[in-house]
């Protein structure tokens, strides 16, 4: 797994993580991005391939809101917004499965 596979959550990496921390299959895939171009370009990937939902939260508080208590996230390391919230939702009691961004595991910048 490379460091792109991660940061525009290829196939290979948002299957991988699914399986390895047993998500049920049932759970909606909800896509919160920065509107960044490589994020924006993955959604229809992801809706076609996971059958994900893009939640197009313009507002930073309900994106903050859903990913706080979200079942799952799969967060981007290189993401300051998914490690914070990654660190919030430890900080609120979410176990350290419940993400794929373990605590102190980030890449160095």
């Amino acid at each position: 797994m490379t460091r792109e596979d991660v940061c525009t959550v290829s196939d290979q990496y948002l299957a991988a993580a699914l399986a390895k921390d047993r998500v049920p299959r049932e759970w909606p895939i909800l896509i919160l991005h920065d509107g960044q171009p490589l994020s924006v370009a993955r959604v229809p990937q992801l809706i076609t391939r996971f059958g994900a939902v893009d939640v197009n939260a313009t507002e930073p508080l309900v994106a903050m809101l859903l990913l706080a208590k979200s079942s799952y996230l799969v967060g981007n390391p290189a993401s300051t917004f998914s490690i914070n919230m990654a660190d919030i939702r430890r900080a609120s009691g979410a176990s350290e499965a419940s993400t794929t961004l373990r605590s102190g595991s980030y890449w160095d910048a």
